[in-house]
């Protein structure tokens, strides 16, 4: 019969394990999840994670992503938004800014995605820009 204490222990040790398998910021699943949202196309290997902060909850968090994309990307961003920002995206930009920055660009275009639209606030996002001076996609998820 196995104690309670070695119980706990046991669930604590799975728990932890289930935590640290968690799939939200694996490249893999990362960059399947910004592919089919932004429709690009990048391998897992072109994925940096430069903040992730879901720590093993799925829907709870931000996190930003650097993607390189190929020589002849620009044709994925045709249909984005031209710089500058939205008021909107501003805004959002401004609320994460003490967890996410992206660098200054000039010249750039974006495209937001609000995966909660049943909400008037923005709670679940996907926002993608794309410099288009160093072909560089930055890809900022966030969920609360």
């Amino acid at each position: 019969m196995v104690s309670n204490t070695k119980m706990v222990i046991l669930i604590s040790c799975l728990a932890s394990l289930l935590v640290s398998c968690r799939t939200v910021g694996d490249n893999e699943t990362a960059n399947k999840r910004i592919a089919d949202q932004f429709h690009v196309e990048c391998e897992p290997n072109d994925l940096q994670v430069i903040y992730n902060d879901y720590e093993g909850v799925p829907y709870e968090g931000t996190a930003l992503y650097l993607v390189s994309v190929g020589e002849n990307s620009n044709t994925y961003f045709e249909e984005w938004e031209n710089a500058p920002f939205s008021g909107e995206v501003n805004d959002y930009l401004e609320s994460i800014t003490d967890y996410v920055q992206i660098p200054e660009m000039k010249n750039y275009k974006w495209k937001m995605i609000n995966r909660n639209a049943r909400s008037k606030i923005l709670t679940d996002v996907s926002l993608g820009v794309y410099d288009i001076d160093t072909k560089k996609l930055y890809v900022i998820e966030s969920d609360s």
